[in-house]
């Protein structure tokens, strides 16, 4: 995915590998030419929370969340 593009996801609620088997959540801290770094901050299993940061030829897929 393009960085530019990810990069309008900052700081916006998102869920993370949305077919996963396990429920995880959070935000997009930064975007940059190495990668990208997001948080998990809901998680099914609470190890999968935390801060996490995976380059551009990762296989990285996210879905925005509607926030009220």
């Amino acid at each position: 995915m393009d960085k530019n593009i990810i990069q309008q996801y900052i700081n916006k609620k998102v869920q993370f590998f949305p077919h996963d088997t396990y429920y995880k959540a959070g935000y997009i801290i930064g975007v940059d030419d190495a990668g990208i770094a997001y948080e998990v901050t809901e998680s099914f299993k609470h190890e999968d929370q935390g801060i996490f940061f995976r380059n551009h030829a990762s296989n990285f897929c996210f879905k925005l969340i509607e926030e009220e």
